[in-house]
């Protein structure tokens, strides 16, 4: 069986399959040095089940066309060759590293597309005529990816990952001083400046690489795979926001009234700060309580609750509104719930499920059974129902 294409710019020549499709296969020249044919940032539709939001960089080469792909949302190999349907070979960059210290690759060609294959980055280049980009995900812009050409001078780019931007504008439409300003200025912040920390130290470790005084066999092969990886971009440094510093209460108190907006902006900044962290917001960690079975204090706490205009708080917990059936408030500890029908699998689907937050504190070590997911019953935190005021 012939190998992979990429493989036989490894000293190998195989023979290569024919397409299963001949009509079908991108067109070729052969007597043509590689070309980059520029950039594709790749934006699917709002609600799709897996958005694959990706940036292609894409080469004419003698045996078609090369697209490259990166992000940390991107398809898999087979699932870019229908993003890009003139492409002969995709190349998706991966986020662990292979034995060379460098990001491993995994491709597949179109005549193949069943067959999955992890060229080296030499490899690579030899194909496209030219050393192959590569940015940490902090550093994915549009703006930046776009604008690269092989050659270009490297530029400073400022970071993109986690997402801190939303929490700049929310602050931007805050009055100086307000506790919702200084939250999301303190916090976007934070986020900002860990990301370029971590963009920073995934670029020295791949300028070690080059650099590092080693002469083992195994430290110049890895040398000779680095000199094939190009870095065209580094963290821009400069945050031109005024942060306006603010007591942890105040922060707290900010984030209190970023719970309590409607507007699709504080979903999203919920939705940041939720995945960067929890320690600020006015809630615990999140229960799920189902109605089938439930014990006598859950019932209770189900019995008590008022229905509720939804919030940004509600929002967080799905984005897709008519996956929600009812939204509610706990008039005793103010905490968002709402609920669904269906929710899990295996489960009844008219069954009626409710989703909440706890007030904060609480020994984590401190647990006990409460109604939840699947079986009927798991762990949770030890008082979860008797914060929320009602007793065991």
């Amino acid at each position: 069986m012939g190998r992979p294409r990429l493989r036989s710019l490894a000293g190998r020549s195989p023979p290569r399959t024919r397409p299963r499709d001949p009509s079908a296969a991108p067109p070729r020249h052969p007597g043509l040095p590689p070309q980059y044919l520029g950039g594709r940032y790749t934006r699917p539709p709002t609600g799709q089940y897996r958005p694959h939001e990706h940036f292609t960089g894409r080469w004419n080469t003698p045996l078609g066309v090369v697209a490259v792909i990166y992000g940390p949302n991107r398809p898999s190999s087979q699932e870019a060759l229908d993003y890009h349907p003139d492409a002969t070979t995709v190349v998706v960059t991966q986020f662990h590293y292979n034995i060379y210290g460098l990001p491993d690759l995994e491709a597949v060609d179109r005549e193949r597309p069943d067959l999955a294959y992890e060229p080296r980055w030499s490899e690579l280049a030899a194909h496209v005529g030219s050393p192959v980009p590569w940015w940490p995900s902090q550093l994915l812009r549009e703006e930046h990816l776009i604008d690269w050409k092989p050659g270009r001078r490297r530029s400073p780019v400022v970071v993109t990952e986690p997402a801190w931007e939303p929490l700049y504008d929310m602050a931007y439409t805050q009055a100086k001083g307000s506790p919702l300003r200084i939250a999301c200025l303190s916090i976007g912040h934070e986020v900002r400046t860990r990301a370029i920390e971590h963009a920073q130290q995934d670029l020295d470790h791949m300028n070690d690489i080059k650099t590092k005084a080693d002469d083992s066999d195994y430290a110049q092969r890895c040398k000779a795979e680095r000199a094939f990886l190009t870095l065209p971009g580094f963290p821009d440094t400069e945050d031109q926001a005024e942060v306006e510093a603010g007591t942890r209460d105040v922060i707290r108190q900010g984030l209190a009234q970023l719970c309590q907006r409607t507007d699709d902006l504080a979903v999203e900044c919920l939705e940041n700060i939720k995945m960067w962290s929890s320690k600020d917001l006015p809630f615990g960690e999140a229960f799920s309580i189902t109605t089938t079975p439930t014990t006598a204090a859950a019932s209770e706490w189900i019995q008590r609750l008022q229905p509720a205009k939804p919030t940004a708080i509600h929002r967080v917990w799905e984005r897709e509104i008519k996956e929600v059936t009812g939204t509610f408030t706990d008039p005793v500890t103010h905490s968002p719930v709402v609920t669904k029908q269906g929710y899990y699998m295996f489960r009844p689907t008219d069954e009626i499920s409710y989703h909440s937050y706890p007030p904060p504190a609480t020994p984590r070590r401190q647990r006990h059974r409460c109604p939840s997911v699947g079986g009927g019953s798991t762990w949770r935190l030890q008082g979860v129902l008797a914060r929320c005021g009602v007793p065991g």
